[in-house]
């Protein structure tokens, strides 16, 4: 029988998400390079699963592990986060440890736009691969080029649940180790077949890419992760989730892991936080508090800048600063503020300029901004009991 068939395409339009925070790279190492990639020209960036296929990433059978891998992790990043724009970086494989000072190069060449970055390693878990990671990050924020966060996802096979490192005891508040992983699908054939890890590293990406900077990867109303992957969640070791107990899972949250697990048998999956690898009464404990500071950072930048240099009035009798230019920079501040707070990402804000500041002296002036971050509700305690009736004390 005749018939004529459609099927219709995503991603032609190539439709961006607005602004940067959504801008992402995944970085892998391998030796072993996609058809569009040479050494020389070894990051390339894609708006869509299909870019990616064209510079030679695909899944067809017969290619190599890890540009399926790669096929992946990029295919799941915009199940996630479609409309978001990925620089795909492949980088040699070290002999011994990866030093991760390709970061540098992937950020320049996106122009400092990238915010944040997943790291693929088929080498064993490390946890001085996390502060090799952090003093790369600490060096950039001294340039004032924040990169907010970077997941840090390598081979966990063959070590023991009961023995994963504790991040909390780190300090490395921009890195966070990934230990999600598929259960029963694509990610664990693929871990099968190259026995080594395949962490969840672009869906979680996704996540984050494709959230507000203040918002929690692991908010259950907006970030369920329960498309056929990853409907089974593990973990990186291999193990499957729902074979722990929440005392287990508890500890390894209390570790600062980023892993999948469901809450009751609905068959959603959800991200259990979005911890980073420092002490958990740490201001920079979680993705959302890096980047939301970061943000900051940025709008405040970019509104002060073109006063460097600048002329400043001054008070002719005290040679303080003029209280009209006071004013005038506290606008400043507060205008790249207001913009987060409603945007819903500032829960409110100040700026301050002391006027009793000797300019003529020193050429400089000291400003003091207060972000109010937005809360997030990661427990809720409540009491519940019988009564006679509700009129009752």
């Amino acid at each position: 029988m005749g018939q004529i068939n459609f099927q219709k395409g995503q991603g032609g339009l190539k439709r961006r998400a607005p602004g940067t925070d959504q801008i992402s790279s995944l970085m892998f190492y391998s030796n072993v390079l996609p058809s569009g990639f040479t050494t020389q020209n070894n990051i390339q960036v894609v708006n869509q699963l299909l870019d990616a296929e064209a510079l030679g990433i695909v899944k067809t059978t017969g290619t190599d592990i890890l540009i399926r891998i790669m096929h992946y992790y990029i295919s799941e990043f915009y199940r996630v986060s479609p409309g978001a724009t990925l620089y795909v970086a492949i980088l040699p494989e070290a002999v011994s440890t990866e030093t991760f000072v390709q970061i540098n190069d992937v950020y320049y060449f996106a122009e400092k736009k990238i915010r944040q970055i997943g790291i693929f390693s088929k080498k064993a878990f490390a946890a001085a691969s996390l502060s090799l990671i952090q003093g790369i990050l600490t060096a950039l924020d001294l340039e004032n080029q924040p990169i907010s966060s970077v997941l840090y996802a390598s081979n966990l096979v063959g070590v023991a649940t009961s023995a994963l490192v504790n991040l909390r005891a780190l300090f490395d508040p921009k890195v966070s180790g990934v230990l999600a992983q598929d259960g029963d699908q694509l990610g664990a054939s693929l871990a099968l077949e190259a026995g080594y890890s395949v962490p969840a590293l672009g869906a979680l990406l996704g996540a984050i890419s494709y959230s507000k900077v203040s918002e929690c990867i692991g908010w259950v109303e907006k970030f369920p992760m329960d498309a056929v992957e990853l409907g089974n969640p593990a973990l990186a070791n291999g193990t499957l989730v729902k074979t722990l107990d929440e005392t287990t899972l508890g500890v390894i949250d209390g570790k600062g892991w980023i892993f999948l697990r469901k809450y009751d048998s609905d068959g959603q999956v959800y991200f259990n936080d979005s911890h980073t690898a420092i002490a958990i009464d740490n201001d920079y404990a979680y993705i959302e508090a890096n980047r939301t500071m970061d943000k900051s950072i940025r709008g405040v930048r970019a509104a002060l800048l073109p006063k460097l240099n600048g002329p400043v009035n001054v008070d002719a009798e005290t040679g303080k600063l003029d209280p009209d230019y006071v004013v005038h920079l506290e606008n400043l501040g507060d205008a790249a503020l207001l913009i987060m707070q409603q945007a819903g990402e500032l829960s409110g804000y100040m700026t301050f300029v002391d006027p009793d500041q000797n300019v003529l002296s020193t050429s400089t002036i000291e400003i003091a901004i207060i972000d109010v971050p937005m809360g997030v509700s990661r427990i809720f305690n409540v009491k519940i009991s019988y009564a006679t009736s509700t009129s009752g004390s």
